[in-house]
């Protein structure tokens, strides 16, 4: 199923804008303010206003509302205009009810119901809807094993533990300068905190965290990553931190005020349990990121090219935002300045063709070699295809087909 995933207005007062779209169209949802303006996720849907003292507003261009009836749409008009609201266009006929009409930036929204796409009333078909958290465990399933099927079975023991002990997803500098995404984060974090980060691997966002709070505990079940953990405790001479070898939420949950998850839950299937585990474990505040997209999925168009079928996506921020309405949670939520991360432009064509292959091999978290075979298909289609995905700039060849988009922080303080 495809669904609209986001509308971005530009306009002159995100304020007057939100109350518009939340006093007079009676939308509701998480609000969060930033430097940008103002967004609200609402039923799946952010509504994003940007501020400008410009905006513009192409005559095409709409939002659309689906209403439940046509005497809805109807009465809606009557509020509308007793409310002073401009009506830009008016459709009464059998199959479809329609008011296009003005907001306070000149913008068209319509309201409409149609005979043929019309939806129930609001909980009608609840019984028979899937639940957003059994709609993540499917995303899940069907990640996995489309996987399983083109990959092979992921291997047994630490899947890192090939890797030198020098590779990038072991070392980090935790007394580094904090880049503005991790300042944001650090920006939740108090100094008598006890973090609890919940697959922190080597410890690249939280051990810079650990030199401003308590103290910090690091579950992961990777050997590997424990052990550059340690490498980097000791060589930042950092003190309060130790570790514990294990799978969330399998793992016994210690004691923490601020649970942290930095890009876990993407194939998360018992999302639920995995949530509740971390309230038991972040008693003043639990914090997730993850990007949207997913970067399990950046590789996506690329996937479709060298398997010839569309990749399953794995979950993102929305249906782990759903999930958490579903359960009770209202989390904030904030857009971060920059994705999470963001490859360098490689020097040469043979070493953008050679990076392109070892960041194919994560996709879907695929964290193993490609094979023989595969491999020789893959690089065949880098090479001769390699000026329609890939792009030439003064530092080198970056891939053209990767969408690196925006880190997202989902948080929340838990009810006791």
């Amino acid at each position: 199923m495809r669904a609209l995933n986001h509308i971005a207005l530009v306009v002159r007062d995100p304020e007057r804008s939100l109350q518009f779209y939340r006093d007079v169209l009676g939308l509701n949802g998480t609000i969060h303010e930033d430097a940008y303006g103002i967004v609200m996720l609402t039923n799946g849907l952010l509504l994003t206003f940007l501020r400008d003292t410009s905006p513009g507003a192409a005559d095409g261009f709409h939002i659309g509302f689906s209403l439940s009836s046509s005497s809805e749409v109807r009465d809606l008009r009557e509020q509308l205009r007793d409310r002073g609201v401009r009506e830009a266009e008016w459709w009464d006929e059998p199959d479809f009810v329609s008011i296009k009409m003005l907001d306070p930036d000149g913008y068209r929204v319509e309201a409409f119901w149609d005979a043929e796409h019309s939806i129930p009333p609001c909980g009608a078909a609840e019984d028979a809807a899937m639940s957003a958290a059994d709609n993540y465990a499917n995303r899940v399933d069907a990640v996995l094993a489309q996987r399983t099927r083109l990959r092979g079975p992921e291997p047994v023991g630490d899947i890192f533990g090939g890797l030198p002990p020098d590779s990038h997803l072991f070392t980090s500098d935790p007394r580094r300068e904090l880049e503005p995404n991790l300042a944001n984060i650090a920006s939740y974090v108090a100094s008598d905190d006890v973090i609890v980060d919940v697959g922190g691997g080597a410890g690249r966002l939280s051990l810079p965290l650990a030199l401003r709070c308590r103290g910090l505990i690091n579950i992961d079940p990777s050997p590997a990553m424990l052990a550059g953990f340690e490498a980097n405790v000791r060589a930042a001479g950092i003190t309060n931190s130790h570790t514990t070898q294990g799978t969330w939420p399998d793992v016994e949950a210690p004691p923490g005020t601020f649970a942290l998850v930095n890009h876990v839950t993407y194939l998360t299937r018992d999302i639920v349990t995995f949530i509740r585990r971390l309230e038991a474990s972040g008693s003043r505040r639990v914090l997730i990121t993850v990007n949207h997209p997913p970067p399990p999925s950046w590789n996506r168009k690329l996937f479709a090219t060298v398997f010839g079928e569309e990749e399953e996506i794995v979950p993102g921020h929305m249906e782990l935002v759903q999930v958490l309405w579903e359960i009770g949670i209202q989390p904030d939520i904030r857009l971060q300045p920059e994705p999470t991360a963001q490859y360098p432009a490689a020097p040469t064509r043979d070493a953008a063709i050679e990076a392109a292959i070892a960041r194919f091999s994560s996709d879907q978290w695929a964290i193993w070699p490609l094979g023989e075979q595969l491999e020789r298909r893959v690089r065949s289609i880098l090479e001769n295809q390699f000026h329609d995905l890939f792009a030439e700039t003064p530092n080198g060849y970056v891939q053209s087909w990767l969408t690196y988009g925006r880190e997202v922080i989902v948080t929340w303080e838990p009810r006791r």
